[in-house]
């Protein structure tokens, strides 16, 4: 069972009154709205190591439990399975039809498809002692060919998103970390930033989030994040972004300027935001988010001009999927569950809108994906049968359906015929 909304102007509007009347809505660098506990708790769920296993593990549930084909949008999936370094190609039936590894290597943040065939990952080395969080040096961007063959693997900060470029560069979040006086005057701060990346790993351009955000021109303000222990030291995880994706639909742009084909959309997890950075200014030109989600991912903008994303809701206990009119910011429709805290995740997170108008969302942490209509009926459910070196059933990164059509036209390329 499933609740949706389809959210009017009024209702948004009546919304933010009730929120704001409640004191939720205000929330600055210095003084959150949050009650000193609340925000400690949430502070705490930013700062937890991604899981390795799923929290809820149900072992009578694997492979594909529903599929309603009559609804459900045809496509081939491709699933990243984080803790065992592996992405598979998944049909509807959740027969696995393809898969790419990497052993030895701590985990897999995320992978993408090129229509070549080509699939690039964002991964992390084991390291001597195992450390609680991932260091830079770890991290890499390895590049596989269809037959599961391993061209390059760069050494590189990257982490949770990379976006194939029209001309063979890649874009990808990564990270540095200095001390930011007005952050913090002696603990590091660790800044994300969009690194564009050549074929040879070499970065050619670098976009600072923190550059971007505190020269924003919509008025942004940037919400404290409490230092964590990493290693033997302490950082300030300021944003930890986790999804990027430029702009590319010249139809909306020619519309609104948000929609700029030199712009970027970039999900901040800890900041509790979604931001859109011209590459020309170097600025964030529009930021929404902040009173609104909770620890957000895997924002993209849709074929007409809203935004989807995964609201993880830190601190609430309950997940959602939201669609955004970014023009008005509206909340113009959500998925939850009908015991809201039934789908949740802390951590992670996916959500893709299909062309049949369907949603395609991943429940990371319970290894569990699953299809809805607009209505929010479960018409296709999976449920993830990879284990861990533990036994225990694997999170799930992102999924992501691809047309079958985009399947066949790589197998064409690479095999003729």
């Amino acid at each position: 069972m499933s609740q949706f909304r389809n959210v009017n102007r009024f209702a948004g509007l009546l919304m933010i009154v009730l929120l704001l009347s409640c004191g939720a809505c205000d929330r600055s660098n210095k003084n959150l709205d949050k009650s000193g506990e609340e925000e400690s708790r949430i502070d705490h769920l930013r700062g937890l190591p991604y899981a390795g296993s799923v929290e809820e593990d149900d072992p009578e549930k694997v492979g594909v439990v529903t599929s309603d084909t009559a609804r459900s949008q045809p496509g081939i999936n491709l699933i990243t399975l984080c803790k065992i370094s592996q992405a598979v190609l998944v049909d509807a039936n959740g027969n696995t039809l393809k898969t790419w590894s990497l052993s030895p290597s701590r985990r897999w943040s995320h992978c993408i498809l090129t229509p070549t065939g080509d699939l690039y990952a964002l991964g992390a080395d084991n390291v001597t002692p195992p450390q609680r969080h991932v260091s830079a040096a770890a991290r890499y961007l390895a590049h596989f060919n269809w037959q599961g063959e391993l061209v390059a693997k760069h050494k590189l900060p990257v982490h949770h998103d990379v976006e194939l470029q029209p001309n063979g560069n890649v874009l990808a979040l990564t990270f540095d970390s200095r001390i930011i006086p007005d952050i913090h005057k002696t603990i590091i701060t660790r800044d994300d930033a969009i690194a564009e990346i050549t074929p040879d790993g070499k970065v050619v351009n670098r976009l600072s989030l923190y550059d971007a955000l505190t020269n924003a021109t919509d008025g942004f303000k940037l919400q404290e994040v409490a230092p964590k222990k990493w290693g033997r030291s302490q950082i300030i995880d300021l944003f930890h972004a986790n999804s990027i994706e430029t702009m590319h639909r010249k139809a909306l742009a020619d519309k609104n300027p948000l929609f700029d084909l030199d712009n970027i959309l970039v999900c901040i997890r800890h900041q509790d935001t979604i931001a859109m950075i011209s590459r020309k200014s170097g600025k964030a030109i529009w930021t929404w988010g902040q009173g609104e989600i909770s620890g957000p991912h895997d924002a993209m903008v849709l074929d007409n001009g809203h935004i989807l994303l995964f609201d993880n809701g830190l601190g609430r206990d309950w997940s959602r999927i939201v669609e955004l009119d970014p023009v008005t910011k509206m909340i113009v429709w959500e998925y939850r569950a009908s015991n809201p805290t039934d789908f949740y995740t802390k951590s992670r997170g996916s959500s893709q809108r299909l062309p049949n108008g369907n949603t395609l969302i991943a429940e990371s942490e319970k290894g569990h994906a699953f299809e809805i209509t607009q209505d929010g009926e479960i018409v296709w459910d999976y449920f993830s049968p990879f284990a861990d070196e533990s036994g225990k059933r694997s999170t799930l990164g992102r999924i992501r359906r691809y047309p079958v059509e985009f399947i066949e036209a790589i197998k064409q390329t690479q095999y003729g015929g």
